[in-house]
């Protein structure tokens, strides 16, 4: 098949997706034009999960669970529940846990992993522990609680959900933080480590940067020993080892460096005193200055990027038009695929190249 007719079919509300491509090798030299000239990705639904809105299981609200199954499926939910399994017709196949603190029970997940093998794991953060399910929702073990983790940011893929972990220090230090990936009940493996600054308080609370900083680094767990990072203001996709290594996946210098321009300042100031405007205790006016005057030169160039369950990778470009966000999907090592559209609003949560699962939340 001809570069400029692959085609990827996907999944929709929650939905599925497949692409056939023919494979090509590109030198570093090529990154940008490769980038530039990407073929467009065609999305064709396959199924569409939840569409039956009066299911209790399908009112799903704000931030709703995803995660794609093995056979096609997906499981579906909510932090507080429920958190249902569907077939891969659509089909409801089984429920897992339910809130409460006993065997089983759940109190808050913000996530689920659902393993080869077809067990769910739920990962309750309110009670810092995993508990694992067979396919058919039985209850296989209730892991005892984990002590609390200096917790960064947090990322949920087709290897289990990793946790970018850093140590006490103060705030403004510069600190060495690990990249931990929990999978099922067994010990968090230490897939590598970055060098990042201190951002949290003792209490947890974060000292807001500039407008356009990043609060965190954009990072995926690819397996059980590296994790790939997305950061600055062009296109840099790096590859970091457990053992100290890195390399470059993919590099297009001449790809970004967006400037932040006074329009952007103008319109971020405006978006921020309207959301204080919301809530009781309004933000100090000092504070959005200060922030105004420590706003960055340059806009990242990325806003996400994820590991497929085959080793693809998938960017998300951190500049959206009124009703689009660009995907770019890349082989492991650092090829270009294609690209697709997707709205702002819809997520990829998983997949492979072939097929992905997309969450896509409609006016409802």
């Amino acid at each position: 098949m001809s570069a400029t007719s692959r085609s990827l079919r996907a999944v929709a509300t929650v939905v599925v997706a497949s692409l056939a491509v023919a494979c090509g090798s590109a030198g570093p030299a090529d990154a940008e034009q490769d980038y530039t000239n990407a073929p467009q990705l065609t999305l064709v639904e396959d199924v569409r999960f939840c569409t039956d809105e009066e299911l209790p299981e399908c009112q799903l609200t704000d931030s709703p669970i995803v995660a794609p199954a093995p056979d096609g499926g997906a499981v579906i939910g909510l932090p507080q529940g429920p958190i249902t399994g569907f077939g891969p017709n659509a089909e409801l196949v089984a429920s897992y846990g339910r809130r409460g603190g006993g065997p089983g029970e759940y109190a808050f997940v913000p996530g689920v992993h659902v393993a080869p093998d077809g067990r769910v794991i739920l990962y309750d953060f309110a009670q810092s522990r995993r508990t694992v399910f067979a396919a058919d929702g039985a209850l296989l073990g209730t892991e005892a609680r984990e002590p609390d983790f200096g917790m960064r940011d947090i990322s949920f893929g087709a290897r289990g959900y990793a946790v970018l972990w850093e140590p006490p220090a103060e705030v403004g230090d510069s600190v060495i933080s690990e990249v931990r990936l929990y999978r099922d009940t067994l010990p968090f493996i230490v897939v590598g480590r970055m060098p990042l600054v201190r951002l949290n308080d003792e209490m947890g609370m974060t000292k807001m940067p500039g407008f356009f900083k990043p609060l965190f680094p954009l990072w995926a767990v690819e397996s059980d020993s590296s994790f790939l990072l997305a950061d600055g203001v062009s296109l840099r996709i790096m590859r970091h080892f457990s053992d100290g290594r890195s390399e470059t996946v993919v590099e297009a210098t001449g790809i970004g460096n967006r400037a932040v321009t006074a329009d952007d300042i103008r319109a971020e100031r405006a978006t921020q005193e309207a959301a204080t405007a919301r809530v009781p205790v309004r933000m100090d006016p000092a504070l959005l200055n200060e922030r105004e005057a420590d706003a960055a030169s340059h806009h990242r160039f990325a806003d996400r990027v994820m590991v497929l369950h085959d080793g693809t990778i998938l960017l998300r470009e951190n500049a959206f038009g009124v009703d689009s966000a660009r995907w770019t999907m890349f082989e492991g090592t650092g090829e270009v695929i294609g690209r697709f559209a997707l709205r702002p609003a819809a997520q990829v949560v998983g997949g492979g190249r072939d097929r992905l699962l997309l969450q896509n939340p409609n006016e409802l």
